[in-house]
């Protein structure tokens, strides 16, 4: 909802000291782009359709930056779950080649090891994505 945490230090105690700032974007901007970054995951014709997971709904961008000579530099940035998220996370590949291709499908791989990692007992919903809303 624009509420944005400034990156926090946790030290060696586990105590953690970290500010909030709220970005000057209207709700129904942020709105609309957080419903892009999920159908760029979750629909049939996203770009990071190769990072789905079969247990929450993520939210992404897919991105394939020039490096001439050499290949493209493959990229996704994403959050989930998408209804409450917790995780934030980029995947760069230097001359990956596509961000769609590579760097999707190694999100994918990631996040199947966190689930394995941190819930690997839970069972989760994964809600249906809702109508395009403009």
């Amino acid at each position: 909802d624009g509420n944005v945490p400034k990156p926090t230090l946790i030290k060696n105690d586990g105590s953690r000291q970290g500010e909030w700032f709220h970005l000057p974007i209207s709700r129904d901007t942020f709105k609309a782009v957080k419903q892009g970054m999920l159908r760029v995951v979750e629909s049939q014709y996203g770009t990071g359709q190769l990072a789905r997971i079969d247990f929450l709904r993520l939210a992404g961008k897919t991105g394939t930056a020039q490096a001439p000579p050499h290949e493209p530099h493959a990229w996704f940035a994403g959050f989930f779950p998408y209804e409450n998220p917790r995780v934030a996370l980029v995947v760069f590949v230097e001359h990956g080649g596509s961000g769609g291709l590579v760097a999707a499908k190694l999100v994918k791989h990631v996040l199947s090891a966190w689930k394995k990692f941190y819930a690997p007992n839970q069972i989760f919903q994964k809600p249906e994505l809702p109508p395009v809303v403009l």
